[in-house]
Parts: structure tokens; C-alpha cells; sequence
């Protein structure tokens, strides 16, 4: 279709258009300018946010009342999703803002930040177990489920066997100057058919400044239970007792059960695992007779619940 200008005066109004190419060429400009000026400003409000909230994890004059507004501002700064991303980056000495908030004794930041994360990234929970280990907080530990990220399986086969989460309480019994010494006193549910489907069991607390571990697997010459220090657990040498509690079946039987007991006294060093190496670590275990797979054995409850101690004197 050919289009027909109309004439003013000597110069028609085609003429005082600019070309096609340049129209194109000055509307791509403008929206990289508009792109540029909006990524400015998301990089300036991801800084002003990273401020405020390295200041309430490290400021040495926090005060717990002044988290929330802080974090309002915030939020009506970023989009939640950028915060967690923030939140769970190791931007701030190596380590998370989660990690400080821990380290530093900020619980209601703590608390406030969470909000903010569905589901903690892999390089956050490793974060956060340093940080309880750092602090030495077992209930922090348990509370955040920590347990579970290098053994996600076991939480899983947990989570569909509909099977309550295994309990932990750890007990400081050192006399505050010498003797460094706790007893975790451990429940563990559905022991046996648990063991029995994975033929291997582990459990996680955090006692005397490190991360343990307890578990139970099968081996060459049968089943073994025992006891090992986590990544990032300082060496040391222990003594230790764990003690497997008997449970009275027949209420008419005199006869008293008596309890499991293991001795470990040799005080040799127990090295953790080293990066993804299990050359050089070490495990303190002792092995089980088949009462583990025993349908009517005496030292799992009526509910089939494991009830053990281990007591720990470290040196």
C-alpha cells in the first residue's frame, strides 16, 4: 500500500520523522538505561539490607527490641526470597548471617530471620551445625533438625515410617575444672526394624563442644554399635561407658534384668572425618551379640524403643 503525505508548507510530514533504524536504535538505549538504573537499585538495596543486617548480628549495642522494625524495613526493601538468599550466603567472614546470629547470641534475630527461609541450602546447614558445635547449643541443634543433612535417607525411612523423631539430652557432669565430662541419654524409636531395613543406624548430638555421633551396623562378623566424632570435631581422648538399659517383659518374672555395659579405656585419640577422607578417622565401637534382631529381647521397650547412655570423660 503506498501511504500519501500531505504537503505543509515545502517539507512533508515523512520527512521530519527520523529513520526506522534510528527510532530502534534510541528505544534499545532507553530500556538498557531503565535496566541499568533498576539493577543499581536492586545492588543498592541488596547493600542497605547486608548493612542492617550484619549490625544486628554483630553490633555490640543490640538491643533485642529494635529487630523487628529493622527487619520490616527490610522486608519493605527486598523481596523475601532475596533476603534468604542473603541470609544463607556466605558473605560475612566466611560464614552466613544465620551463623552469627547464633554464634553471637542473637535468638529473637535468629528467630526473625528464619522467616524469612523455607528450607536451609546444604552450605547453610553445614553453617549452622559449626555454629552449634561453636556454642556448644545441643537443643539448637535438635531444634533445627541438623542432624539429618549428611543423612537424608534416614530422616526420610524416619519421616515414612510415620516414626517420632529419636530424642537426645545431654547432661555436662564435669566438675568446671579439670574434668570435662557429659552423658547423653539417647532414645531411639523402632530401633530394631529400622535397623533391620537399612542395616545401619546414626544418630547426632552435640556435647562438650563437639558434634558425636552414635550408631549401630552390620559387618563382617555381625552386628557393632559404637560411638565417633563428626567433620570439624576436635580430636580427643576419651573414656567411655555406654550402657544399653534392660526392660522387664513378664511383670511376674523376679528375675531383674540386667543392663548392657561397654568400656572403652584406652584414651587413644579419636580423629574426626576430614573433608570427604575417612582414611585417618576413627571409630570407637564394641560387637553385638543377635539380640538386635531378638523379636522378644529385653533391651528395647514395649514400643520398641532403644534406651541408652553414653558417659563420656574426655582427657
Amino acid at each position: 500500500m503506498t501511504t500519501k503525505s500531505e504537503v505543509f508548507g515545502s517539507e512533508s510530514v515523512t520527512d521530519t520523522l527520523p529513520p526506522y533504524d534510528e527510532i530502534t536504535s534510541q528505544s534499545i538505549f532507553s530500556l538498557l538505561r531503565l535496566g541499568n538504573k533498576q539493577k543499581q537499585a536492586t545492588a543498592q538495596s541488596r547493600i542497605y539490607v547486608l548493612s542492617r543486617i550484619r549490625d544486628i548480628v554483630s553490633a555490640p549495642d543490640y538491643t533485642p527490641s529494635s529487630v523487628a522494625s529493622i527487619v520490616d524495613a527490610c522486608a519493605a526493601t527486598l523481596p523475601a526470597a532475596e533476603i534468604s538468599h542473603l541470609l544463607q550466603a556466605l558473605n560475612t567472614e566466611g560464614h552466613t548471617l544465620m551463623y552469627w546470629a547464633i554464634v553471637n547470641h542473637r535468638q529473637e534475630a535468629f528467630g526473625a530471620f528464619a522467616a524469612f527461609i523455607s528450607e536451609f541450602s546444604p552450605d547453610c546447614c553445614r553453617d549452622l551445625r559449626l555454629a552449634c558445635m561453636s556454642t556448644n547449643d545441643h537443643a539448637l541443634f535438635t531444634r533445627l533438625n541438623l542432624g539429618r543433612v549428611f543423612h537424608p535417607e534416614a530422616e526420610s525411612l524416619r519421616l515414612f515410617l510415620h516414626c517420632p523423631p529419636d530424642e537426645v539430652q545431654v547432661h555436662d557432669t564435669g566438675d568446671r575444672l579439670c574434668k570435662n565430662q557429659f552423658v547423653a541419654s539417647i532414645r531411639i524409636r523402632m530401633f530394631q526394624k529400622r535397623l533391620r531395613m537399612t542395616q545401619k543406624f546414626r544418630t547426632e548430638f552435640v556435647a562438650a563442644g563437639r558434634i558425636w555421633s552414635l550408631f549401630s551396623d552390620m559387618r563382617p562378623g555381625g552386628w557393632r554399635i559404637g560411638f565417633c566424632l563428626e567433620t570439624n570435631s576436635f580430636s580427643t581422648r576419651p573414656e567411655a561407658t555406654l550402657v544399653i538399659k534392660a526392660h522387664k517383659r513378664d511383670l511376674d518374672c523376679a528375675t531383674i534384668p540386667q543392663d548392657l555395659q561397654m568400656h572403652y579405656t584406652d584414651k587413644s585419640t579419636l580423629v574426626p572425618l576430614i573433608g570427604s577422607s575417612t582414611e585417618n578417622r576413627t571409630f570407637i565401637s564394641w560387637m553385638m551379640t543377635d539380640w538386635l534382631m531378638d523379636n522378644n529381647t529385653m533391651y528395647v521397650d514395649c514400643e520398641g524403643t532403644l534406651h541408652a547412655e553414653l558417659e563420656m570423660t574426655l582427657n
